[in-house]
């Protein structure tokens, strides 16, 4: 009975990961854009922005791809939801601490977009759009 019980997850293989060609695209892409703006700009972020960046497109990388994925994609509700947790708590906070100042501040400049960004930034706001998100993604 057991063993009838575990058979679905026999398949999940933990060493070897399924790459999709379209997360890692995404994910390449977003990382050239960062080397590219600290090129165009003649500016290098620090080393340790460097970590900080990197260590999110990975985070984002291996949750989107792997074991992970695999497991949540088919087999368990907890492990899509700790692909979620990852996605959402863990991985932005990398990405903002490895963009440095100066890459946002052009895109600042924009009145409308300052505004808004002051406006959804702040706590209330983000707590509310967040769980909108959250909500309308997981409807049929």
């Amino acid at each position: 009975m057991a063993l009838a019980v575990l058979h679905p997850i026999a398949r999940i293989e933990w060493w070897k990961w399924s790459i999709h060609p379209s997360t890692a695209i995404g994910i390449a892409a977003l990382g050239a854009l960062y080397l590219g703006a600290a090129h165009r700009f003649r500016q290098a972020p620090t080393a340790k922005q460097h970590i900080y960046f990197f260590s999110g497109l990975f985070v984002m990388f291996a949750s989107l791809n792997g074991p992970l994925h695999d497991l949540s994609d088919g087999y368990l509700f907890s492990a899509h939801m700790v692909q979620h947790l990852v996605l959402t708590l863990l991985m932005p906070p990398l990405l903002i601490a490895g963009v440095p100042d100066w890459m946002f501040r052009p895109a600042l400049r924009n009145r409308f977009v300052a505004s808004t960004a002051r406006f959804v930034t702040r706590a209330q706001v983000a707590f509310v759009v967040f769980n909108v998100v959250i909500a309308a993604w997981h409807l049929p």
